[in-house]
């Protein structure tokens, strides 16, 4: 469904096939959050591209430029360049 309606975008299609290549040049990063994560804004984060937050085994959505924030036991989904 993605990739349906992103087709008549050359370039996030594009981007959409290197993710779930297992040899692209980037991959989606499951982890837990780190002590130096805690109390940061996702944007604040740099080892990676956050695209979720996970809280207690659920999604949280609500992400702009004021929260949230990261606590303890949240795993964060990154997107990660890989050499």
């Amino acid at each position: 469904n993605l990739l349906a309606r992103s087709s008549a975008h050359q370039y996030a299609v594009d981007y959409l096939r290197d993710l779930a290549s297992s040899d692209g040049s980037a991959v989606l990063r499951e982890r837990p959050a780190l002590p130096e994560d805690e109390g940061k804004l996702l944007a604040e984060i740099h080892s990676g591209l956050v695209v979720r937050l996970i809280r207690n085994g659920t999604p949280v959505v609500e992400v702009n430029e004021v929260g949230p924030r990261v606590v303890k036991g949240d795993l964060l989904i990154e997107i990660v360049t890989v050499k």
